[in-house]
């Protein structure tokens, strides 16, 4: 006597439907936030390895970053890249 297969037993692609939801918005607002912060840090290593001043990391930060981080957020852009 033969076994059945049953839809179980098969191997299936992943759908979306099977990724794990982000849950409310104070998770979601969570992970953007910890996503921007290690990006951040990235960022100063960067910045560091490119042998930038502290004077020209502050500069960075409160004219060029500042202004991406104020403008319209309706779309994706890409911050400013390191002088």
């Amino acid at each position: 006597m033969s076994e059945q297969k049953t839809d179980s037993d098969e191997i299936r692609p992943i759908s979306v439907g099977d990724l794990p939801k982000w849950g409310d918005a104070a998770e979601a607002s969570e992970r953007s936030y910890r996503r921007g912060f290690v990006h951040g840090f990235s960022m100063a290593i960067d910045a560091a390895q490119k042998c930038m001043t502290i004077s020209d990391m502050l500069d960075y930060l409160n004219n060029d970053l500042a202004e991406w981080r104020e403008s319209s957020a309706d779309s994706e852009k890409m911050p400013p890249n390191l002088p």
